[in-house]
């Protein structure tokens, strides 16, 4: 009976110090808020700023802010939501992902001097890096389903609408 209760006390001290343990290695849990650049994607960036935030260990959600093209005097704004299948392991540095991000980019195109509009849907599926000091690097790839509307495109049908991908984006940052 004692070796019984022993066994019993000793399994249940393991278990909570592992819990306590785990809770206090999840970089995700304590560096919730990222801050980065991004360049590349599904909307021929040259660079802007992306911020996200873990509202749990495996859930991300993220905003875009950035210009389509320099000379093009487009912008691009855009969030949506990833999802980290391990997201919940101990000291995991690495973390694969999937999501989903939705944006719209409007504008004067520099060449033709036209409006523009662009609506996107953007599928990544990628791998972010977490340092515990708080750098973070993510590589993904992705299609994207892109609406185009300008003055010069016909609303009719499909014939406004195209498919990108798969396309490349990096994201460099720091979080807290």
């Amino acid at each position: 009976m004692k070796l019984r209760f022993i066994i019993l006390f000793l399994g249940f001290s393991v278990y909570t110090c592992h819990a306590q343990h785990t809770n206090e290695n999840n970089i995700r849990e304590d560096r919730k808020i990222g801050l980065s650049l991004k360049f590349g994607g599904a909307y021929d960036i040259l660079g802007g700023v992306s911020a996200d935030y873990f509202i749990s260990p495996q859930w991300n959600v993220e905003l875009d802010i950035m210009p389509v093209a320099i000379l093009s005097r487009q912008l691009y704004i855009g969030g949506g939501i990833a999802y980290h299948p391990l997201g919940k392991r101990d000291g995991l540095k690495w973390s694969p992902y999937a999501g989903i991000l939705a944006g719209r980019s409007s504008g004067t195109a520099f060449l033709t001097g036209e409006k523009e509009a662009y609506t996107f849907l953007i599928v990544p599926f990628g791998v972010q890096y977490m340092a515990s000091k708080g750098f973070q690097i993510a590589f993904d790839i992705g299609p994207s389903i892109v609406n185009e509307m300008n003055e010069n495109t016909a609303v009719e049908g499909n014939e406004n609408t195209f498919f990108y991908g798969p396309l490349p984006s990096v994201r460099i940052g720091y979080r807290f």
